[in-house]
């Protein structure tokens, strides 16, 4: 038997495995861990390991994304603050200048 997996690398950790399915359905899952920067071993990486992994990923992406959200919400609230004091400082500006052309 060949090695026809596909290559996955961990983003944390530096790691590549090779992954292929054991079953028909692509249920479960063997990994080899191929390579890890300083270093070389192999290990198998368990079904549950790579489902626990891939959980926390998903909790990681949707923590930014909460965090963006948030990012998104105060500089609508600046931008709403600084038009309105432009058109207030647009207004003195105006009356400045009417001022002085009435001089």
């Amino acid at each position: 038997m060949g090695l026809g997996g596909v290559p996955y690398a961990d983003r944390h950790t530096g790691a590549w495995s090779l992954c292929w399915p054991r079953s028909t359905s692509g249920s479960r899952v063997s990994c080899i861990v191929a390579a890890r920067p300083g270093g070389r071993y192999a290990a198998r990486v368990s079904q549950p390991e790579i489902q626990r992994q891939v959980r926390q990923q998903r909790g990681d992406i949707d923590a930014l994304y909460e965090l963006v959200q948030g990012v998104d919400q105060k500089v609508d609230a600046l931008d709403v603050k600084l038009d309105r004091r432009f058109d207030e400082l647009g207004g003195q500006l105006a009356e400045v200048l009417r001022q002085l052309g009435a001089n």
